[in-house]
């Protein structure tokens, strides 16, 4: 019998069909639970580590939790504060940077408070801790624009001009 004979005949396909459907069951036995118990077991162990994580930042800043009141919080909000926690925590001395806060500007729709920081002297890897620090512990602090300045004779040291506004 010949191929196209074989392709024609329905016996062929009354055999071939069952043998199909039985070979379903045993890929997803052999191929797919083997990958996904070992999915499982990679999620579990990513979930270890996150957890390790956030107990970390919880043991470091418990103050983020213990916030009763996010519009208290929120008026709390002082510049000179804020970039003095997050500078010594990115090692950054005090007499490189200087801030100069502007009043609370009261609109219709919102309340701001805008300010200028300066870091005189400080390197690439330092700022990106510094802006990214700031930014992440308080989550209205929207930073407008970043200036970089190279300084001369040295390869990795800059004079950074950021202007932030602080939303109410």
């Amino acid at each position: 019998m010949s191929p196209t004979e074989l392709i024609k005949n329905p016996i062929f396909y009354f055999i071939l069909v069952p043998i199909v459907v039985a070979f379903w069951p045993l890929s997803v036995a052999v191929v797919y639970l083997p990958n996904i118990e070992k999915s499982i077991t990679a999620e579990e162990e990513d979930y270890k580590k996150a957890e390790d994580l956030m107990y970390g930042i919880l043991n470091l800043d418990p103050d983020r939790i213990s916030s009763s009141d996010a519009k208290k919080q929120a008026s709390e909000f002082d510049y000179a504060t804020a970039v003095e926690q997050i500078a010594r925590s990115c090692e950054i001395p005090s007499g490189t940077y200087s801030i100069s806060a502007q009043p609370i500007r009261v609109t219709e729709k919102e309340k701001t408070k805008n300010a200028a920081v300066i870091l005189q002297k400080i390197d690439i890897k330092s700022f990106a801790n510094f802006l990214s620090s700031l930014q992440t512990r308080w989550a209205k602090l929207e930073c407008e624009s970043i200036e970089l300045t190279k300084q001369k004779g040295l390869p990795d040291l800059w004079k950074a001009t950021l202007k932030f506004k602080y939303y109410y």
